[in-house]
């Protein structure tokens, strides 16, 4: 039986007297400080003083939160947003390495911005009830606690505690404001108020659940605020979390939401376990929680591309110190080995986290910090024996339906799961493979959002569609959303999978059996669908390289496909105009029609 009490069960060992959680070293603490690898000091703040040259806050006016009830556009608020807490991060650190105080001034000015914001919240996010209508403005008196209220709360405290000293020789009241904003915005919701996220024990989690948490804990710990009654919420609501996840650890929303999810969990059972004097590292010997930490490494194609599935990008951004973290806290040395490599292979901006200053990227400081103070532990670290990695290798997620098929060519992915996922797609049956480390049938991922994408209307956007993944269209008929939307009678192999996808589609679809079957081959992959005599099926195949017909075979980079009963070939382009899509596709994709015949049609591909 599930065990529904995972973390709650170590909450009768915590000692009367808490500990306290230092995320790192003060500012003050120049020992620590001075011994950051120079090359990321030096990084920090020529950064820090190229921002200065050209030093302008982001204005946030009522009329840019009101812009997503109105036009349901998200970016236009969430850029500047985003940009003045990636700012203010870039400011803090580089006062920190440096300790001069010529960042000071302009870390109050970006402290005091965002403590005079209305709301710490998104527009997209400004509502009291799950999946109900955003209020168009927010409530002052009434804060609404999503991702990114408990992201500033978090971000303002390790400002706070990172600078307390430096900020208090300037005036005592900054620390005052801060404290008072994070208690009044954060801690009092938190403990006096049930938001969805955090758990009824019945309702299905997602990454929200410890984003928030992990947030809220650096919260309290960093202010002493009723640290035991937030220990006790946290674990309730992070078993809340653990029920929607199978024993294979798999993330249904993608390696990107495990970041927010899988890593977010690993990163709340450390503050939780610091606090409670250890009462918690049980849970790091846990298969459960060891599978969750270890879910990106399975994920990992090469390079900068990774499986993907829903939301998520195959451009799914580096791994590095928090996988490596994660992994030296449940022991497993092939993560941690596989997020040194991941570390190594970043860009400085990846290592220090400023990718991209309009998103998310950056605007945790813990993270952020982290990274500097693991560097040198990652950059040194030395498993015994290699990464046992990913040739001639499977990995099958049974609670997804997710299968993963490695060779020295190649790598093929399924999903013979279901289409009620978190960030979902209908995508049942759907497939990626990659050669060489490179695209030949990709899943697009998500465009940028808007208030559609998570609306009633989210299935309007073609990139949800299965007439946009790697499927058929049966009888006219895409596949629809919702639990009893899914896959039957899945058998898996060392080298295949096996599905019968004729439940993913609506009755108007009319058809009672679709059996797909997908091999990884020494040179290739071979892909058999059967099903019912008479039925009109049209495979739609997706290619970031342009495609070229040559009668029964076709030509998409290296690779050469033979296709067995169709007797029509379409091929068309598609523009990418949006920038999340470009981010990983470039101007233009390729949809592939084939026209099956005779109750089945198959793909042989060799490279």
């Amino acid at each position: 039986m599930e065990n529904r009490k995972l973390v709650r069960q170590y909450l009768t060992s915590i000692p009367r007297n808490l500990k306290p959680f230092l995320p790192c070293a003060k500012a003050s603490d120049r020992t620590a400080w001075g011994a950051i690898s120079d090359e990321l000091k030096i990084a920090t703040v020529a950064r820090a003083e190229m921002l200065c040259r050209k030093l302008q806050w982001d204005t946030l006016l009522a009329s840019d939160f009101l812009d997503f009830s109105r036009t349901g556009n998200r970016i236009n608020f969430e850029k500047k947003y985003f940009r003045r807490r990636n700012m203010l991060n870039t400011l803090v650190i580089a006062e920190c390495v440096e300790a001069k105080g010529r960042f000071l001034g302009d870390i109050i000015d970006g402290m005091y911005l965002i403590l005079s914001e209305a709301a710490w919240n998104l527009p997209a996010h400004n509502s009291y009830i799950r999946n109900s209508e955003q209020l168009p403005l927010p409530d002052t008196a009434n804060p609404v606690l999503d991702l990114f209220a408990c992201e500033t709360g978090a971000q303002l405290a390790m400002a706070m505690y990172l600078l307390e000293d430096e900020l208090n020789a300037v005036s005592p009241f900054i620390v005052q404001s801060v404290q008072k904003a994070i208690a009044e915005r954060v801690m009092k919701p938190y403990l006096s108020t049930h938001f969805w996220w955090m758990g009824d024990g019945d309702e299905e989690m997602c990454n929200w659940t410890p984003w928030c948490t992990m947030n809220v804990l650096l919260c309290a710990s960093i202010l002493h605020y009723n640290e035991l009654a937030v220990l006790k919420k946290a674990a309730h609501s992070l078993d809340c979390f653990l029920k929607d996840y199978g024993e294979d650890g798999c993330c249904n929303e993608g390696v990107q939401y495990y970041r927010a999810a899988g890593l977010c969990l690993v990163d709340s059972l450390k503050i939780m376990n610091c606090i409670a004097s250890d009462a918690f590292s049980p849970l790091w010997k846990n298969k459960k929680i060891k599978n969750i930490a270890s879910f990106a490494r399975f994920m990992h194609v090469g390079g900068k591309y990774y499986i993907n599935f829903g939301d998520c990008s195959a451009v799914a951004g580096k791994s590095g110190v928090r996988e490596f973290i994660a992994g030296k806290l449940v022991g497993d040395s092939e993560l941690m080995k596989f997020a040194q490599s991941e570390w190594r292979a970043s860009s400085m901006s990846e290592k220090l986290r400023e990718v991209d200053p309009t998103t998310t990227d950056g605007i945790n400081l813990y993270y952020r910090v982290l990274s500097l103070f693991t560097a040198k532990e990652i950059e040194a670290y030395a498993a015994a024996g290699e990464e046992s990695a990913k040739k001639k290798h499977k990995k099958y997620y049974e609670s997804t339906g997710i299968a993963v098929f490695r060779n020295d060519l190649a790598v093929l992915a399924a999903k013979m799961g279901g289409n009620a996922d978190s960030h979902n797609h209908n995508d049942t049956g759907s497939f990626t493979f990659f050669a060489h480390g490179e695209p030949i049938f990709i899943d697009l991922g998500v465009e940028t959002y808007s208030k559609k994408t998570f609306s009633a209307d989210r299935y309007s956007i073609w990139t949800m569609q299965s007439s946009f993944h790697n499927l058929p269209d049966i009888n006219s008929s895409a596949q629809h959303d919702g639990k009893e939307f899914c896959a039957r009678n899945v058998a898996i192999s060392d080298s295949s999978i096996k599905g019968d996808i004729a439940s993913a589609y609506p009755l108007s679809a009319a058809i009672k059996s679709y059996v797909r079957e997908i091999s990884l081959l020494a040179d290739g992959f071979r892909l058999v669908d059967t099903f019912d005599e008479g039925a009109d099926v049209w495979l739609n195949l997706m290619t970031a390289k342009e495609p070229k017909a040559d009668g029964k075979k076709l030509l998409i980079g290296e690779a050469e496909v033979d296709i067995t009963e169709s007797n029509e070939v379409q091929i068309e382009a598609i523009a990418i105009k949006d920038e999340r899509l470009a981010s990983a596709w470039g101007e233009k994709v390729f949809r592939i029609r084939l026209h099956a015949a005779k109750g089945g049609i198959a793909l042989r591909c060799r490279l």
